[in-house]
């Protein structure tokens, strides 16, 4: 058995219940050495998403409480920052992570803006760590080729999904990424009502289109565009379990799946986004474009 530290805001959240479920069901599916949740943190005691305690959650799960990050640094063998929904709190929690020397995976949104975003980066090379992060959604089997090197080229994609644009833009942004890879330099909203429709240029005169419906929920959609051709992929295989088997190959070789570059891009955009739908119409440029 291999230790899991969690270090988040509230324990009782969809993507901690996940990864519980799943590291059981890949260990006993390939019969391998299981990855077990046994040593958690939690800023906030009581989840407002599901009204569950960290006790309560720990009684659930078998997990141990711990009363500061460090104590669940020490014991772990890898380590997990979720908070999904709060990404302000990843540096400070990613700063004790990263001093452990420990492999650490760094839930979505990696951070609420692209200074803090270059800040956590720096702070995970000064202390030589293994880390990265990245949206389960890339993971997706008809999109995970793309990530692959010898992918091909797309022209252009448009994604889109639907709730909050806060919680889940990163989701459409990454993907838009694993499709345009890196080389956005700047954004404009053509609309920011319920009905969010974003454009992003590229340097080399690509253009990638993003589609957040506020309110209602959506299934994520990509069309790329490849060789003149459109082609319509839909996330709806179990992407959160080829994610986790790739967390799990990743806490076994400490080689990211996602680069780091790819990540701070992925933040410059969400940032540009959150300033073109305050400021519709106008071409806002992408932080660190070149």
């Amino acid at each position: 058995m291999k230790k899991v530290g969690i270090i988040d805001n509230y324990i009782s959240n969809f993507h901690s219940n996940t990864y519980h479920r799943l590291f059981h069901e890949i260990a006993v599916e390939e019969a391998k050495e299981e990855y077990v949740i046994t040593h958690i943190y939690a800023k906030t005691d009581k989840s407002p998403s599901t009204g569950e305690t960290t006790d309560e959650w720990c009684q659930k799960t078998g997990a141990l409480k711990c009363e500061t990050i460090k104590q669940v640094c020490d014991v772990a063998d890898v380590l997990m920052v979720l908070s999904p929904n709060n990404p302000e709190l990843h540096e400070e929690f990613c700063r004790i992570a990263f001093e452990s020397g420990k492999p650490v995976y760094v839930d979505k949104t990696f951070a609420p803006d692209y200074e803090t975003a270059k800040r956590i980066a720096q702070c995970g090379k000064a202390n030589n760590a293994s880390f990265w992060s990245s949206s389960a959604t890339r993971f997706e089997p008809c999109v995970s080729q793309f990530l692959k090197a010898d992918s091909p080229s797309v022209n252009s994609v448009t994604v889109e999904s639907g709730y909050a644009f806060e919680i889940y833009s990163i989701h459409l942004i990454e993907l838009m990424n694993t499709f345009m890879k890196n080389g956005a330099k700047s954004v404009i909203c053509r609309n920011n009502s319920a009905n969010k429709v974003f454009e992003v240029r590229y340097k080399d005169g690509r253009k990638a289109f993003l589609n957040q419906f506020e309110g209602t929920y959506a299934d994520f959609c990509c069309y790329p565009e490849i060789n003149n051709e459109c082609t319509q992929m839909y996330c709806k295989s179990d992407f959160w379990k080829c994610f986790c088997k790739a967390l799990l190959e990743f806490f076994e070789t400490g080689k990211a799946p996602v680069n780091i570059e790819n990540t701070l891009e992925c933040i410059a955009v969400r940032s540009a986004l959150k300033k073109s739908i305050e400021n519709p119409y106008t071409e806002i440029a992408v932080e660190g474009a070149v």
